[in-house]
């Protein structure tokens, strides 16, 4: 409903099982002439769009990125981002969900290696974070909270994205509610 009210077109299909789904998205995508984006978003199309986000800089005294990975395609867009700006920052990935290796060396920059520590967040990804808050922001309990115990001074957290049920919590409630 909020991507209708944002202007999705939602196109609806019949249940089924994985790869009917995604054979049936594909096949609407090519007959509707647009872009498809597949589940877990392995494509290159995926890539370009998070590799184009990341700026020519980051702020003074940033040492290290880190950012949750789940499917391993928004680390391997930004490691690609960081070549294209030929920056050096290393990189903490912080496995959230199912074992991204296969997708990380199919599609991220080959010295991956050298620039990314990946780290296991020690839960499961159904498992919500118990304290999902930090500054002021309500992080996804299943994704990007999970990379908040990881974080140190000097570090700029890369956000992948923010469920709508996430987002700045309400002035009128304190980080602890």
């Amino acid at each position: 409903a909020a991507a209708e009210r944002a202007g999705a077109v939602v196109v609806q299909h019949r249940p089924g099982y994985n790869n009917v789904i995604i054979k049936r998205a594909r096949d609407d995508a090519k007959e509707r002439g647009w872009k498809e984006i597949p589940f877990g978003m392995e494509c290159e199309e995926a890539i370009t769009q998070t590799r184009e986000q990341v700026p020519e800089r980051f702020p003074d005294g940033v040492k290290r990125l880190v950012v949750s990975v789940g499917s391993g395609m928004s680390m391997s867009g930004l490691l690609w981002g960081l070549v294209d700006q030929g920056l050096a920052i290393p990189v903490l990935g912080v496995k959230v969900g199912a074992e991204p290796h296969k997708r990380i060396e199919k599609y991220a920059p080959p010295d991956w290696k050298e620039r990314v520590t990946l780290v296991s967040s020690g839960s499961d990804y159904h498992k919500a974070y118990d304290e999902p808050v930090f500054g002021g922001i309500l992080f996804d309990p299943h994704y990007e909270a999970k990379a908040l115990p990881f974080l140190q001074d000097g570090d700029c957290f890369w956000v992948i994205g923010i469920r709508q049920k996430s987002g700045i919590i309400p002035s009128h409630l304190s980080a602890e509610s």
